[in-house]
This record gives structure tokens, C-alpha cells and sequence, in this order.
């Protein structure tokens, strides 16, 4: 797709932005809209003395990362109460009254509806004295497009595809500095080596086997923990994976002994760590516990990601917010042009706990990425689909939510082709 889909005729010198909770559909407005060396003007909300924070915090930070990227200070026009509609009104009004020349338009996508309304309001009273024609526009997120009201002179909204405008594209960091005080605490190696990948392609075979997932999960709850709890470092550095991976496990057991260039013969999981350049036999126990499957996941994305122009594509990412005594994860996630792609991966076979993992990944993608984010949960769950519309319908969250289950997990990187590109 074009930089900019956005003909320059309809870019403003002056452009209105409401804030709303989320600053993403702003970003996105000020990078298509705006015309080089335009102005931008922040309509905003103060907080209130009973814990509503309002939105001026929130377009200060729009503000100072449209500035690191070479705008001019955005104008902020801060109203005290935003469902007041006189205050909204005459704020606004006395901003554009100002403006003596060039195009203005008013984004709408943020805000209240009165916040929305009355702006729309104020700015469409400064139409005329020898102005062109003013624009109002929305973000449609569910389908990417930046839609234009009808003017006089057209009776039929305009439409653009935006979603891979070059021009619109963020990477994670700066999407996360958009959001208040949300750092990233702490991340893996962005790719993981070979022979983790190796090794959670052998692990992904066994689980999609028929008893497969049964089997390992029953390996990993008998020999590598006591109840919750991972056994102590001794006891598992000498745990005999030849002795103990029997059966349908008994490829792990080879496949690990190749890796690590060790005989399968006498192999414990300690010495197996060693090979495997893991810090020690807790860590290659943890790995084995489930985060094999991010592993897995993220390489099924590499593989599938030719010419679908994602960025950011990282693997369990914690973040951490200050107002919050919660740090939260995610797993695998991705950017595609402004687009949230945020995936939870889980190995283990209850639905109660599916949905507990979906649940939190979309929370946490909209929380980041607004209603533009997308949010998926690897797993094997054999009834997928039903899981997929279920969730859909009670997280009001229709063709947001995707659950790559079992099916799906048979050509994970095709499944995932379909997602990125739909």
C-alpha cells in the first residue's frame, strides 16, 4: 500500500482531534491528515474529584511523540467538565475562531459523545469566510478505514483503506509510550535460538499425536513438579529423561539427546540443560512447562509472515505499569502497520482455562491497541471453533478473538497467514 493513502486536497493545515481512553486512533488521524508543518489540537478533559483522571495527561503524551517524530507542539484545548456542552462548544469555537487561513478538518473518533458532538459543532460554525470546505472524519478500527462526512457539493462518504498506510505504522515501544507510564519490564531473546525451535517442533508433534498431549502433560506434572511447584534443582538435574520419557515420549527423549550431542543412554535433564546452553535444569524444566509453545508459535510467524509487512514480532514481553500493583504478559505478539497482533499460548488441556487465558490476552491487546488490536490463543483445544464464537459473543469482541486450536494447529503457520491477512 501507498505511504499515504489520503489525497493531499483532503489534509489539513488544521486539524481537531478529540482524545478518547486509547490515543491510538489519534496517532493514526495526525499521521494521514495532517499536512507537513500542520497543527494539531488536542480536545481533552480534566479529571474530576471523584478518580476520573480525564484525557489531558493522555494528549500531552500524543503530543510529545508526535513531537519525536517531527511535529510541531500540539494545542491543547482542555475543557473541566466533558459532559458540559457549552464549555466543549466555546473552547473549541474560540481555537478555530483564530485560525485565519487553510484547511481545517475535525477527527471524531475519541472522546465523549459530547466531547464529539459539540466539537463537531464549533468547528462546522467556522465553515465559510472564504475557507475551503471543512472535513470531519472517523476511524472505522474494525475495518481500517478512514471514513470522510459527506459535504456540501458530495452527498456520499469517502472512504479509505488505512490499515497498511506506511505513514500510520508504529512499532510496540512507541505504541506503549502512548499509554501512561507503561514500560516494558522485561523480555526474551527476540528470537529463539535453533535448537529451542527444534525442540518445540518435536514437542508440538507429540501433542498433536493421538494421547500425545495427555501423555507429555502427565510426564511434566509426574516428573518435573510436586503439586505446583517445580522439584528443586538437584533432584531434577537428575532425572533420567531416558528412563522417563517411554512410549509416544520416547522422540523427545532422541530428540533432546541429538540437540544437546549427547547418547540417549543415560540421559538426565540435567546434563541435557547443559547441552542445550540452558542457565541450569529449573530453567530447561520451566521451558518445558509450557513456553516451548511461544517458541513454536513464534517461529510458525516467521515462517508465515513473507510479504504481510509485520514489525515488532517479539516473545514474552512483561510490562509493567506503576498505577498497578500487576505486572501483565504477552506471550508472542506482532505489529502489522498500526494494527496489535497479541497472542497467548497455552499447552494444557482444560477449557475452563482456555478461556481464562482469552480473556486476558484480548483485555490486554485492547488495553495496548484499542479496538484496532487483535488477539488470539494458541492451544489444542479439539473444539476450537465453538470456543472461538463463544468467547466472540461474550467478550463483544466479533472477528477480534481467534482461537487456533487443534485444527488449526496442523498447518500453524498457514492458519496464522489467514488471520494476519483477514
Amino acid at each position: 500500500m501507498m505511504d499515504n493513502p489520503i489525497p493531499q486536497e483532503l489534509r489539513a493545515d488544521h486539524l481537531f482531534l478529540i482524545m478518547g481512553g486509547n490515543p491510538l486512533p489519534n496517532w493514526v488521524a495526525a499521521r494521514l491528515l495532517l499536512k507537513p508543518g500542520g497543527q494539531v489540537y488536542l480536545v481533552c478533559s480534566a479529571g474530576t474529584p471523584n478518580g476520573d483522571r480525564g484525557t489531558y495527561s493522555t494528549a500531552q503524551r500524543l503530543s510529545q511523540v508526535l513531537q519525536s517524530n517531527g511535529y510541531l507542539p500540539a494545542k491543547l484545548l482542555q475543557v473541566q467538565n466533558e459532559a458540559n456542552a457549552a464549555e466543549i462548544f466555546n473552547a473549541v469555537k474560540k481555537a478555530a475562531a483564530a485560525i485565519q487561513g487553510g484547511q481545517i478538518n475535525c477527527h471524531y473518533t475519541g472522546g465523549t459523545k459530547a466531547m464529539s458532538v459539540h466539537t463537531y459543532r464549533a468547528v462546522a460554525a467556522r465553515n465559510g469566510a472564504g475557507l475551503p470546505p471543512f472535513h470531519f472524519t472517523y476511524l472505522d478500527a474494525r475495518r481500517q478505514k478512514m471514513i470522510f462526512d459527506p459535504i456540501l457539493g458530495r452527498n456520499d462518504s469517502l472512504f479509505f483503506e488505512v490499515g497498511l498506510a506506511k505513514d500510520a505504522e508504529i512499532d510496540f515501544k512507541t505504541l506503549l509510550q502512548l499509554h501512561e507510564n507503561h514500560t516494558i519490564k522485561s523480555q526474551d531473546l527476540l528470537e529463539p535460538p535453533q535448537n529451542r525451535k527444534d525442540l518445540a517442533k518435536e514437542l508440538h508433534q507429540i501433542c498433536m499425536q493421538a494421547g500425545g498431549l495427555k501423555g507429555y502433560s502427565g510426564w511434566r506434572m509426574g516428573c518435573l513438579k510436586n503439586g505446583a511447584k517445580f522439584k528443586d534443582e538437584p533432584e531434577l538435574a537428575q532425572l533420567r529423561l531416558d528412563e522417563t520419557l517411554q512410549g509416544g515420549l520416547v522422540p523427545l527423549c532422541q530428540k533432546v539427546a541429538a540437540l544437546a550431542g549427547l547418547p540417549t543412554a543415560g540421559l538426565t535433564l540435567g546434563r541435557a540443560a547443559q547441552g542445550l546452553g540452558c542457565p541450569n535444569s529449573t530453567e530447561f524444566a520451566k521451558w518445558l512447562d509450557g513456553p516451548w509453545l511461544e517458541d513454536y508459535t513464534y517461529d510458525c510467524i516467521q515462517q508465515a509472515q513473507t510479504g504481510l509487512d509485520l514489525s515488532s514480532l517479539t516473545k514474552d514481553i512483561k510490562i509493567h505499569i506503576p498505577t498497578s500493583s500487576y505486572d501483565f504478559q504477552l506471550d508472542v505478539s506482532c505489529m502489522r502497520g498500526y494494527q496489535l497482533y497479541a497472542l497467548s499460548c497455552f499447552s494444557g488441556g482444560e477449557r475452563g482455562t482456555f478461556k481464562e487465558h482469552l480473556i486476558e490476552v484480548v483485555t490486554r491487546a485492547r488495553q495496548i491497541g484499542g479496538d484496532a488490536a487483535r488477539a488470539a490463543l494458541v492451544c489444542y483445544c479439539p473444539q476450537s471453533r465453538d470456543l472461538q464464537l463463544e468467547m466472540s459473543d461474550q467478550l463483544d469482541a466479533p472477528g477480534q478473538v481467534k482461537v487456533f486450536g487443534a485444527s488449526e494447529l496442523r498447518n500453524l503457520p498457514a492458519s496464522l497467514r489467514d488471520w494476519f491477512q483477514n
